[in-house]
C-alpha cells in the first residue's frame, strides 16, 4: 500500500502540483505586468522604444519557492 501511495505521489500528485503552482506564478506575473503597463493590450509596443515586453520569466527565488511549496504539500 505504501508503494502505491509513493508511486501516485511521485508520478501524479507532485507533477500536477508543480504545474499548477508554476502556471499560477506565470499568471500572477502576467497580471502585474498588465497593471504596470496601464492597459491590457499593448499592440506589440509596450515601452515606447519599439520593444515589447516578453512574458516575465520567474526568478530563481520564485522557482525555489514553488519547489518548496510542492515539497510542503507532499509533507501534509
Amino acid at each position: 500500500m505504501a508503494i502505491l501511495r509513493d508511486a501516485l505521489r511521485l508520478g501524479v500528485l507532485e507533477p500536477f502540483a508543480h504545474w499548477k503552482l508554476t502556471r499560477d506564478l506565470y499568471n500572477r506575473k502576467k497580471k502585474v505586468k498588465e497593471l504596470t503597463n496601464g492597459h491590457a493590450t499593448t499592440n506589440g509596443v509596450a515601452n515606447g522604444n519599439g520593444h515589447a515586453f516578453d512574458d516575465p520569466k520567474p526568478t530563481p527565488k520564485e522557482l525555489r519557492k514553488v519547489h518548496r511549496m510542492v515539497i510542503r504539500a507532499r509533507a501534509s
